[in-house]
């Protein structure tokens, strides 16, 4: 059961009394309003999963969360209030064989960014000479472990460890090189889909839509919802795309063929009126 009529919002608090956590922040919003408090909803993203292949938390779209602000006075500052509650919110965590390579997947998307496309010529040879002295730190230290180790194993285990290793290591530089050919650099190296990236693939439609609005002069403010933006925007297609937008990021609704051509042709519309606007 989900809130709707002329007045979502109201329906929301005496009827449904359950919903998303948009509903929760806007209706406490309103309710502190009535009394003369100051308060003010806030978009952003809740969490995110800590990811120690990269050392950094990664942030998927589905942490995306909305909450409230109250001013206090007397301190004259902005406090953090959450109405929506914590139930069903279950801890993110990736485990097994699948989960620990998607991890250094994304670990790698990052060195990527960080250390190619966002630097300059030279700190890409500052890296090029910090990976050389690793590598030669590596190599020495593998010299000491197999002197080491010598004794301990048969003449014919050692070459032949070397040999499969060493052909494995030239079969996957040759995988990996052939995927960035044909993907590219980003979708060559990051070989795993991670949910972030299934989540963001299904409500495309909704981001195209916020560009051609952008094109006709049309923005989203930050204190809008979506359904307020369409609204305010007063363009019929707009509003029957921003629906399924909530059917789909917030519902867990899928498209049905029919329905995402409808959605391409109402995206269609909106396009030639720019242009013969």
């Amino acid at each position: 059961m989900k809130a709707g009529g002329p007045d979502p919002l109201s329906d929301f608090l005496f009827n449904v009394r359950a919903g998303h956590c948009e509903y929760y922040a806007t209706a406490m919003a309103v309710m502190l309003r009535t009394q003369g408090i100051a308060s003010r909803v806030v978009n952003g993203f809740l969490g995110g999963e800590f990811n120690e292949a990269a050392g950094a938390y990664t942030v998927r779209q589905s942490d995306a969360h909305s909450w409230v602000e109250v001013y206090f006075p007397q301190t004259s500052s902005w406090v953090t209030f959450d109405p929506t509650p914590s139930a069903g919110r279950a801890p993110r965590e990736r485990s097994g064989l699948t989960g620990y390579l998607s991890k250094y997947s994304e670990a790698l998307e990052l060195m990527w960014f960080q250390y190619v496309v966002g630097y300059d010529k030279q700190e890409q040879r500052s890296l090029v000479t910090s990976v050389r002295r690793e590598l030669f730190d590596l190599r020495q230290w593998s010299v000491r472990k197999l002197e080491q180790s010598r004794g301990l194993l048969p003449r014919i285990v050692t070459p032949a460890l070397i040999g499969l290793l060493s052909v494995s290591a030239v079969l996957m530089a040759l995988f990996v090189r052939g995927r960035v050919r044909q993907f590219g650099w980003r979708r060559g190296v990051k070989i795993w889909q991670t949910r972030s990236d299934h989540e963001t693939s299904r409500v495309e439609f909704y981001k195209r839509l916020l560009e051609l609005l952008k094109k006709q002069g049309l923005m989203r403010e930050a204190s809008q919802t979506p359904l307020e933006f369409a609204s305010a925007a007063g363009i019929n297609e707009a509003q029957a795309i921003t629906t399924a937008y909530y059917r789909v990021r917030f519902g867990e609704e899928k498209l049905t063929a029919s329905e995402r051509t409808q959605i391409e042709e109402l995206l269609s519309r909106i396009e030639q009126s720019r242009k013969n606007g």
